[in-house]
């Protein structure tokens, strides 16, 4: 995933030019690389469902699943590893990557 004037891409071997969506494989660890190749420090967020827990008494909690990247300098990288267990269809909303503070920054992720 590469961050480059204000519009975030990813690249992936066996595929030319950058993707506008990517696919990970469902309950696999998949390590995801973030360059900040724009000014500032930015946040890299990978968004994949919620879940929801019964609390009793008729309380729910609802949790978003994501993890992130530290903030990343200009020129920096970091990788976070992303393990899903569940495929993208049974979700309400999209899967998805995005950058903090950046306004459209964000990257489809399907998971068959």
């Amino acid at each position: 995933m590469t961050l480059k004037d204000g519009v975030l891409y990813a690249e992936m071997d066996g595929f030319s030019g950058p993707l506008s969506s990517i696919s990970l494989q469902r309950s696999w660890n998949s390590s995801i690389l973030f360059q900040n190749e724009d000014a500032g420090e930015h946040r890299m967020i990978v968004t994949y469902g919620k879940t929801v827990e019964d609390l009793g008494g008729g309380v729910k909690k609802e949790t978003v699943l994501q993890t992130c990247t530290a903030l990343v300098t200009e020129g920096g990288q970091q990788v976070v590893v992303v393990n899903v267990p569940k495929p993208s269809y049974a979700s309400a909303e999209p899967y998805t990557i995005s950058v903090t503070g950046v306004e459209g920054a964000s990257i489809e992720v399907m998971v068959p």
